[in-house]
C-alpha cells in the first residue's frame, strides 16, 4: 500500500470514478460523468492503492458556512468507499484521518458529512447536528391554501432559477445557523445533476418574497426547498403546489381509469 493518499492525475481521476460506479452500484451515463466530474475538479481527492489499483477513496469539498453572520471555512466529506474486497481493512479511515489532518493544517474550522453510521463516524469526532427530514403526504390529504393577495406573481423555471435565488437564500436567519454558502460553481453542479424546477415568488414591487424548488415525477411532486420571507409568499406557493398535485393526481386516477 502506498502512503501518498493525495490523487492528482487523469489517471487517478478516471480510477476514482469507476470505483465510485461500482461501490455504490451506480452505472456509467454521460450525464452522471459530467456531475461527478464537475463536483471532482473542486476537491480534494484522496485515494489508497494496493499494487497499483486504487481500493479506498474519498473527496474533501472546500466551502464554507454562515453561522449567525460569521463565515466558517468548511470542508464537506463525500463519496467514502472502497472496494468490496479491502472494506473493513481501514482504508477510509486512514483516509478521513489524513483528510481531517490537512484541514487542520490549512485551518478549516467545520467539516460537514451525511453519515452512513453514525457510530463510525464518531470516532473521528463528528456529532450529529442537521436532521434532514423526508415527508410524504397523499394528495387528497393535502390542506387547500387560498390567498387572500393576488398582487405578486409566481414564475416558473428550470435549474436556471437557482442564480436568482441565491441571495434571498443567504439573506434567510435558518440559512445562517451553519447553512452553506452556495459558491456559483456549486449551483452549476447542481444544474448538472438534478433535473429541478423553480418557482419564484415576487411581490408587486418585483421583489422576491419566496421559492420553491421540486420535481415533477410521474405519481409526485417532490419539493426539495421551500422558502418565504412573508405570508402572502407561502399562501402563494402552496396554492401553487396544491394546483400542481391535483393536476398530477387526476392525471394517475384518470390513466387508472382508462
Amino acid at each position: 500500500m502506498t502512503t501518498d493518499y493525495r490523487l492528482t492525475s487523469d489517471a487517478d481521476r478516471e480510477a476514482f470514478y469507476q470505483l465510485y460506479q461500482y461501490a455504490f452500484n451506480n452505472h456509467d451515463t454521460p450525464a452522471r460523468r459530467r456531475f461527478f466530474m464537475d463536483r471532482y475538479q473542486h476537491g480534494w481527492i484522496y485515494g489508497r492503492h494496493d499494487h497499483g489499483q486504487l481500493v479506498s477513496g474519498l473527496y474533501s469539498l472546500p466551502l464554507a458556512v454562515n453561522f449567525h453572520g460569521v463565515t466558517y471555512r468548511m470542508n464537506g466529506i463525500g463519496d467514502v468507499m472502497s472496494a468490496p474486497e479491502y472494506a473493513g481493512q481501514g482504508g477510509a479511515g486512514q483516509l478521513l484521518t489524513t483528510a481531517l489532518t490537512e484541514m487542520a493544517a490549512n485551518h478549516v474550522t467545520l467539516s460537514y458529512l451525511a453519515p452512513f453510521a453514525y457510530g463510525y463516524y464518531r470516532r473521528f469526532g463528528y456529532e450529529h447536528v442537521f436532521d434532514h427530514a423526508h415527508q410524504v403526504m397523499a394528495a387528497p390529504d393535502l390542506p387547500r391554501v387560498k390567498p387572500t393577495d393576488w398582487s405578486g406573481t409566481i414564475t416558473r423555471y428550470g435549474n436556471d432559477g437557482l442564480a436568482p435565488i441565491n441571495d434571498f437564500y443567504a439573506r434567510q436567519p435558518q440559512n445562517q445557523r451553519g447553512g452553506l454558502i452556495r459558491p456559483a460553481w456549486w449551483q452549476h453542479y447542481l444544474t448538472l445533476k438534478h433535473h429541478w424546477s423553480v418557482a419564484i415568488y415576487r411581490n408587486a414591487a418585483a421583489n422576491i418574497e419566496g421559492y420553491l424548488i421540486y420535481e415533477r415525477q410521474a405519481t409526485n411532486f417532490a419539493i426539495q426547498e421551500w422558502v418565504t420571507s412573508t405570508p402572502t409568499a407561502f399562501e402563494r406557493l402552496a396554492n401553487f403546489i396544491t394546483k400542481n398535485v391535483f393536476r398530477i393526481f387526476s392525471r394517475v386516477f384518470a390513466g387508472r381509469l382508462s
